[in-house]
């Protein structure tokens, strides 16, 4: 994984675009690794990982990611489609954020792309 993820930095870079990927355990997170430049438009690329259930998606994971956070923040939220425990996980995500900040919802999807089944929340938050 480090190798496509590094593939992928180095075409952002080209385009100068500032790139800081986080490859941690989500647990295992520190405040200073989500620390980012309050003046740039933070993207948050959560991809098959808020549905996992080996890590705490508990009010310190939750606080820990907005609080490090300003300004504006784009959010995309995406896994498989297997089951409503796991999806609820990212309505947990989802839903702390619109409970405290001011948010706009852009796309959810809970249907399938061909063979593949997706549920996906994408929103924006202003902090």
């Amino acid at each position: 994984m480090k190798l496509n993820l590094g593939r992928y930095l180095d075409i952002l870079k080209e385009n100068f675009i500032e790139v800081r990927a986080i490859n941690k355990e989500i647990d295992c997170l520190e405040d200073t690794d989500l620390l980012m430049n309050n003046s740039n438009i933070t993207l948050h690329l959560f991809s098959n990982i808020l549905d996992v259930e080996t890590f705490k998606l508990d009010k310190q994971f939750l606080e820990k990611i907005s609080h490090s956070q300003h300004g504006l923040n784009y959010f995309i939220c995406v896994s498989p489609n297997i089951n409503d425990k796991r999806n609820f996980r990212l309505d947990i995500f989802y839903r702390y954020f619109n409970d405290n900040f001011m948010v706009e919802l852009i796309s959810e999807r809970d249907n399938n792309i061909g063979n593949y089944k997706r549920y996906e929340k994408i929103f924006k938050v202003l902090n």
